[in-house]
Formats: C-alpha cells, sequence, structure tokens
C-alpha cells in the first residue's frame, strides 16, 4: 500500500514554510518515512508530519530530530522534554 502523498507546504508565515521545506529535504535526503524518522528519535510521526507542514513552529526537539537523521541518538521527544536541557 502506498501512503498518501504529503499536503503541499503552507506559506502564509514564509519563514515557516521555508523551514518546513528545509525539514521535508532533511527527511527525503536520508531516504526516511515519517514513521521511519519517529522510531530513530523518539518523537512521534505526527509531531514530525506537523513540523514539516509549515503551519506551526516546531518545539526544539522536534527541529534537532530532523537535523539528526545521520543515525545518532536522538532526542527524546516527549511531553516531559525540556528545552531548558539543550
Amino acid at each position: 500500500m502506498m501512503a498518501r502523498p504529503e499536503s503541499p507546504v503552507d506559506y502564509t508565515v514564509p519563514a515557516l514554510g521555508m523551514l518546513a521545506e528545509y525539514l521535508r529535504r532533511l527527511r527525503i535526503s536520508a531516504g526516511l518515512s515519517y514513521g521511519e524518522l519517529a522510531v530513530r528519535s523518539k518523537c512521534s510521526a505526527a509531531h514530525l508530519k506537523r513540523a514539516a507542514s509549515g503551519r506551526t513552529l516546531p518545539a526544539r526537539p522536534v527541529m534537532l530530530a530532523y537535523v539528526d537523521v545521520r543515525g545518532t541518538p536522538g532526542i527524546a521527544c516527549t511531553p516531559s522534554s525540556s528545552t531548558d536541557e539543550l
């Protein structure tokens, strides 16, 4: 079964749209699905997809999950994660 196509990036706020495009490119260049990235990063696929939508500013741990797609351990993306620890 094929995954449904991604929605277009929302460019209502241009900076968020550009960030979303960048996050999508990071994931695609790593050859990962959102599910695979979720497992590696300990973030939910829903958080990762929302971050790549351009509609909201992602939390720092979610952005770091994208940056960290090279296989090193990720930062847990849980409600108890604090950006103060980063």
